[in-house]
């Protein structure tokens, strides 16, 4: 089943019978939602994950990769590198973009720390070969 059509499914399940009613309670126009109904544009990823957070549903659901509908929490701490490369793989170029941007920050954050502890450590060595001096 597409997006348009879970998207449709879920908000007449809850009640949402008039689609502008159902936008106006997302904020958006009640144009685009009737597009993301139709399949005639593809949501981007904050409304892809506000529509999961609004009907408390995966995004695996919405995307049509599962028929689960719930949500489940993955420790990532648990899974394996390749277990990860493997997820990566199956997202989305706007998934893939994000965690390469949090990989990114987390490398910058990482080295300006390493960097940091070098040198204090430089600092130190220097500090006390001059009072042994």
């Amino acid at each position: 089943m597409t997006f348009g059509k879970r998207l449709m499914q879920l908000r007449k399940e809850h009640g949402y019978r008039n689609r502008d009613t159902f936008a106006a309670e997302l904020g958006i126009p009640a144009n685009t939602l009737r597009n993301y109904e139709m399949d005639i544009r593809e949501p981007g990823f904050p409304f892809l994950i506000k529509i999961s957070q609004f009907f408390h549903v995966s995004t695996d659901y919405l995307l049509g990769l599962t028929e689960e509908r719930a949500t489940t929490a993955v420790d990532v701490q648990s899974l394996s590198e390749q277990q990860l490369i493997e997820k990566y793989r199956l997202l989305d170029s706007t998934g893939k973009e994000l965690v390469d941007y949090a990989i990114a920050i987390e490398l910058k954050r990482t080295t300006l720390l390493e960097n940091q502890k070098n040198r204090i450590l430089h600092y130190e060595q220097t500090f006390n070969s001059l009072k042994q001096s």
